[in-house]
């Protein structure tokens, strides 16, 4: 399932709503990364509230995201809705 990524003015927003396995993740990267490029996007604002499991993979795939908006035009990312009742695997 792919996830919404909405345009407001020069900024991205996502906004998480299903739990993240592998395969959804880099989905998400690529996804995220064209919106990116395609609408040369200052800003993204990443919406985690309802992720309850961030394994590393997905934490890793995060932080690239993070990396690569920033070399690609320098967009520049907020994560944001981290729960501490959320699990770090």
């Amino acid at each position: 399932m792919r996830i919404p990524i909405l345009k407001l003015y020069n900024y991205l927003l996502v906004s998480i709503q299903v739990d993240l396995d592998d395969q959804s993740a880099i989905d998400f990267q690529e996804d995220l990364l064209s919106n990116i490029h395609k609408s040369g996007a200052t800003g993204v604002v990443i919406d985690l509230t309802s992720v309850e499991i961030i394994d590393s993979f997905i934490a890793k795939v995060l932080g690239e995201v993070v990396s690569m908006s920033d070399l690609m035009g320098g967009a520049k990312v907020v994560l944001t809705g981290i729960q501490l009742q959320s699990r770090l695997l």
